[in-house]
């Protein structure tokens, strides 16, 4: 990514943030921090971290937690994974990909990838370049 900014003419990014989604059928009170250690997808100090993290929720329609720096948002219809520190990208990636192996790949009704970036310019003539 940072190749094609460098062409791009931008000086840096100021952030970035990064975000895989699924849609499908997903039960969000079955797929806590324990679910993800049980995967072996954290240990178990990772897991008993995300019961006390920022804005955690674990009930019938949602689940919400933060994995270190991998925030997780389940609905009954989407799965996402989420970060906004570049070099948590790759984990992040390997860890959408266990969980879609895991998945009967026939329930995903889609899957994106998103990504939002803030750019910082030297100044206003060289954002119009």
């Amino acid at each position: 990514m940072r190749g094609y900014l460098a062409k791009t003419m931008i000086e840096e990014i100021e952030s970035i943030h990064f975000a895989l989604v699924a849609l499908g059928p997903y039960a969000p009170a079955a797929m806590g921090p324990e679910w993800f250690k049980e995967m072996r997808l954290v240990g178990a100090e990772a897991a008993a971290a995300a019961y006390k993290s920022d804005g955690f929720a674990l009930v019938q329609n949602a689940a919400h937690f933060w994995l270190d720096v991998i925030e997780v948002t389940i609905a009954p219809d989407r799965f996402q994974l989420a970060t906004s520190r570049e070099d948590a990208i790759a984990p992040l990636i390997d860890m959408a990909t266990s969980i879609l192996a895991a998945s009967d790949p026939l329930q995903i009704r889609a899957l994106g990838l998103n990504t939002t970036a803030h750019f910082k310019t030297g100044d206003e003539k060289a954002w119009h370049k």
